[in-house]
């Protein structure tokens, strides 16, 4: 069972145990709403009185205790928090990576995603909204808007001394300097699971919290978030076969999803109107999709069905599907390899060849496109696909380039009676390779010199050959990693770590990604009390 099923069998079905908890949401504030496309669920927790019991810097089970006047569960879905009819809110992750809606807490009230400015400052933090970046890193910060001097407009810092905030402002910052929330995307579903820690501010030296949520768990043995991609409405159209001989029959079948339920969908035969009786009227049923048996298909050539029909909601619109029928005459039209590889310089081969193999024809073209439907129109240059004649079948091949994402390359053939038989193949460019860098240390150990050394371990791949470059930060001086190898693997041993606890040393390694671009390993932040794991709690200031 992969993670996410785990994730969801084993937390996101307890979630129900917690619904009774914020139940009365409803009676807190007016409506608010973030979209009718919600794709967040579950909870976060904040407890402020939990104890590292076991010194590893991560809130483990049992250390999760209940909140006294702490934030609590915070849920990010009136689904599974709340009476949605009273209060309909929500966080959504947009497909851009911004994170926008409202999420609650029964102690600390609503949780604002999006839309926010003057944002705090501090170690590792950005000045943004809060987004998901490609790696599914969380940056940026979200704000409970009870700590905003404006609490309607979620805006404006209370004073120091304002007894009803005690000081604290509602900032939660997603990610900073030893800690952060990171989204894993399952690829067999594309859903995912939250973990890792946000900081609400306002932890004393003790440890406890005065005013804000100190640390804000995003999973927990118990529950946590979820993202559960939305669904665009669509239909699709198939036919078995989709190769007759002349006066053959065939069998249309169509399914969809987020269609008007009903007989609401239309029929069109595109290129031979009327020879296979898939026209409208009559209208065709989309509520669990159907199927529909041809009459003889009597012209020779290719016949492309369609069907369109009404998508359910507010946002309207159409879904249309189309598919090709080869009647008496067939191309066979492949690329190979598809999608074309970054390796190969984004090149395939195109194969096509003619069934009946004794076919004849007249002349054939090739024609290439980058629009979003197959071409109708001029040649793409520097594809190496003419725009003119090229060999005609039976069989043939073509090595070609595929400038952009996807590529779309049609042949036409007319047979002396002037029928034309044409094929269309859409071929993608392969994704460059995903880079990477593993960066570690072992523990931080006394070198018998009355200082302290470590051992950095690195290692990458697909990053651009002696691309590497060695950083530190507080100080960038006197460790021994200041330096320019450019090494995509290796072990540097005795590196002097001279932060003493609570400072800290940052040691940074980059490289350039095969095809352009930085990338950077997670940074290790190391003083004498150090271990590769442990969380270093964020200080920040107001603007």
């Amino acid at each position: 069972m992969n993670n996410f099923k785990k994730f969801f069998n084993k937390k996101v079905i307890n979630i129900s145990i917690f619904v009774i908890v914020l139940a009365f949401v409803a009676i807190y504030s007016t409506s608010v709403k973030s979209s009718s496309t919600d794709n967040l669920s579950g909870y976060m927790w904040s407890a402020d009185n939990w104890s590292d019991v076991n010194g590893n810097g991560v809130q483990d089970s049992g250390e999760i205790m209940t909140p006294p006047g702490g934030a609590g569960w915070i849920s990010v879905n009136c689904l599974s928090g709340g009476n949605c009819a009273g209060n309909d809110y929500g966080v959504t992750l947009e497909t851009d990576g911004d994170l926008v809606g409202y999420a609650w807490s029964p102690h600390f009230g609503w949780l604002q995603f999006g839309g926010l400015s003057g944002f705090p400052i501090g170690s590792g933090t950005v000045s943004e909204n809060a987004k998901v970046l490609p790696n599914g890193d969380l940056t940026g910060w979200a704000r409970f808007c009870a700590g905003a001097a404006n609490n309607s407009t979620c805006s404006g810092n209370p004073a120091q001394n304002d007894t009803s905030t005690g000081g604290w402002d509602g900032w939660v910052s997603l990610k900073g300097t030893g800690y952060g929330v990171h989204l894993t995307i399952d690829p067999e579903t594309s859903a995912g699971e939250f973990d890792g820690y946000a900081w609400g501010g306002n932890q004393d030296s003790s440890g406890m919290n005065t005013t804000g949520t100190g640390w804000i768990a995003w999973s927990t043995d118990i529950s946590g978030v979820i993202y559960i991609p939305d669904v665009s409405p669509y239909v699709l159209l198939t036919a078995t076969p989709n190769i007759v001989q002349q006066n053959g029959t065939t069998t249309l079948s169509w399914e969809g999803y987020g269609l008007v339920a009903g007989n609401v969908c239309t029929a069109t035969e595109v290129t031979f109107p009327g020879d296979g009786g898939w026209v409208s009227p009559p209208l065709y049923s989309s509520a669990n999709g159907s199927t529909f048996v041809t009459q003889p298909l009597n012209q020779l050539g290719t016949h492309t069905f369609k069907i369109s029909c009404p998508k359910d909601g507010p946002g309207g619109g159409v879904a249309e599907s189309t598919v090709d029928v080869s009647v008496g005459i067939n191309l066979n039209f492949i690329a190979e390899p598809s999608p074309a590889p970054y390796s190969s310089g984004y090149t395939t081969t195109l194969y096509w060849s003619v069934v009946p193999s004794d076919t004849v024809f007249e002349s054939c073209t090739a024609v290439s496109a980058t629009d979003a439907a197959p071409p109708l129109g001029n040649n793409v240059p520097g594809t190496g696909w003419p725009g003119s004649s090229i060999a005609i079948p039976p069989s043939s091949k073509a090595n070609i380039f595929v400038p952009v994402n996807p590529t779309f390359f049609t042949i036409s053939c007319v047979t002396p009676q002037n029928v034309t038989v044409t094929k269309t193949v859409s071929v993608a460019r392969g994704n460059i390779p995903e880079a990477g860098i593993v960066f570690t240390n072992t523990d931080v150990v006394p070198n018998g010199s009355g200082g302290f050394t470590t051992n950095l371990t690195w290692s990458t791949t697909n990053v651009e050959s002696g691309s590497c470059d060695a950083e530190t930060d507080n100080p960038d001086t006197g460790t021994g990693w200041n330096w320019d190898n450019g090494a995509e693997f290796g072990t540097q041993s005795g590196v002097i770590v001279p932060a003493l606890a609570p400072a800290f040393t940052t040691y940074r390694l980059k490289c350039t990604r095969i095809g352009g671009g930085e990338i950077e390993a997670t940074p290790l932040t190391l003083n004498n009390l150090s271990k590769a794991s442990r969380i270093v709690k964020p200080h920040y200031k107001e603007n």
